[in-house]
């Protein structure tokens, strides 16, 4: 089932389903990261795996399926891995990573998708440019990130019709 989070989020009543995508993103044979993207089943199903393994999910809403954005709304977090995450990280239960999660909505303010990024903390690290801000002005947009490092080739998945 999909997270609480994430129902709330897209609007999707539960039990109904959601699309889960899951992409493993590779940095010099190993992994760096686990991306995993969920939207609505009406969405989700205009979304080809092939593409996805060649493209951000972002890149693919707003270049191919046209969706013009709105509110962006990222956080940042430590956390423990789940047995999923740990395997295709490579990693151990007791190791963190770093999420970034990103809720996505259209420019109406409609829910689009919610992205979770995790990152191997052994393997990254996160960097914002802070140069241009009003001193006392707290918001940081996430268009100040800078992703580090480049990615290398992705392996994707769809689980199509995840309960939530």
């Amino acid at each position: 089932p999909a997270p609480g989070h994430v129902v709330d989020f897209l609007g999707v009543p539960r039990g109904k389903p959601v699309m889960r995508f899951v992409r493993v993103e590779m940095v010099a044979g190993g992994p760096l990261a686990v991306v995993v993207n969920y939207l609505g089943p009406t969405l989700g199903r205009r979304i080809k795996v092939r593409a996805l393994r060649r493209h951000p999910m972002l890149e693919l809403l707003r270049d191919r399926l046209r969706i013009e954005f709105g509110p962006m709304r990222q956080t940042i977090e430590a956390r423990l891995p789940d047995h999923e995450l740990a395997s295709l990280l490579e990693t151990t239960l007791t190791q963190p990573v770093l999420l970034l999660r990103l809720q996505v909505a259209d420019r109406s303010g409609r829910p689009v998708e919610i992205s979770e990024t995790f990152y191997r903390a052994d393997r990254c690290r996160y960097e914002a440019d802070l140069s241009g801000l009003t001193p006392g002005v707290a918001k940081l947009g996430p268009a100040a990130a800078k992703p580090r490092p480049a990615l290398g080739p992705r392996r994707a998945r769809r689980n199509a019709g995840a309960r939530v």
